[in-house]
């Protein structure tokens, strides 16, 4: 005896994409889940008492500080038992993680943390899509709502700013409207907002509409986020520029009315 009925048909379903992320590496978008998710989806599917998590290797690569910072690379190796009857069944992976932060000890424990989370993922993944492995398939077989032989993607792409929600039937005209409004804000906090607010949506668009590119072949959702990158740097360089001891203004009189 191996997994139960259960069992197999959670870990045959489709990945949700609610429960898809991106993140930006190097010049490149990649989406991504989430190390409490997968390890949520264990509890779930096996059982709280069901599976095992083992750190067998752990070792710093990199430590430096600099500028009254400390940065520090990470590298773990994990390996996972699930009890599947009278059977135990392991599956390994390696992890790596950064830490960043003024105190070094800190930034040792967020380091090995993000890495064993990581390593943690990567022994997950191999049991199946709800873990992340339907992400590796340039097809998006395994996420929910594709259907075999066409691109899915959704009736409308809502648009959420300061201004309220849009809603837009073409994926490109969503985008022409995200750029206005990135261009359009005058504080980093706000880009920063505007980005987690539509974060869902651009997750969808970029792995429901893989063919949305430039000439360059650069996905919008790409260009989107190097745009609010740049746009949040230069808002910070001006800040940056205006000096913070000037003088206030000289009052100004007003003459009696009499």
């Amino acid at each position: 005896m191996t997994f139960t009925p259960e069992q197999i048909a959670g870990l045959s379903a489709k990945l949700k994409l609610k429960h898809v992320r991106l993140r930006r590496q190097g010049a490149a978008t990649l989406p991504y889940v989430e190390g409490w998710h997968a390890i949520s989806e264990a509890n779930r599917i096996f059982g709280f008492d069901g599976w095992d998590r083992e750190t067998l290797e752990m070792s710093c690569l990199l430590q430096r500080s600099q500028h009254g910072r400390s940065h520090c690379l990470y590298s773990v190796k994990v390996r996972i038992t699930v009890h599947a009857g009278a059977r135990q069944i392991c599956r390994e992976g390696h992890g790596t993680g950064t830490g960043d932060a003024t105190d070094p000890a800190e930034a040792h424990d967020m380091a090995l943390k993000a890495a064993e989370t990581d390593a943690t993922k990567r022994a997950l993944i191999t049991f199946g899509n709800p873990y992340g492995l339907a992400l590796y398939d340039p097809a998006r077989r395994g996420l929910a709502g594709h259907l075999a032989g066409e691109e899915p993607r959704p009736l409308l792409w809502p648009f959420i700013s300061a201004d309220g929600m849009g809603r837009f039937e073409d994926p490109a005209r969503f985008c022409s409207r995200f750029r206005e409004a990135i261009e359009a804000v005058g504080d980093a906090g706000e880009i920063d907002q505007l980005l987690a607010q539509n974060q869902h949506v651009l997750t969808r668009l970029r792995l429901l509409a893989p063919s949305l590119t430039d000439s360059q072949s650069r996905h919008y959702v790409d260009r989107l986020l190097q745009l609010a990158a740049e746009h949040r740097n230069r808002l910070a360089q001006h800040r940056a520029a205006i000096p913070t001891d000037a003088p206030p203004p000289p009052a100004t009189c007003r003459p009696d009315d009499g």
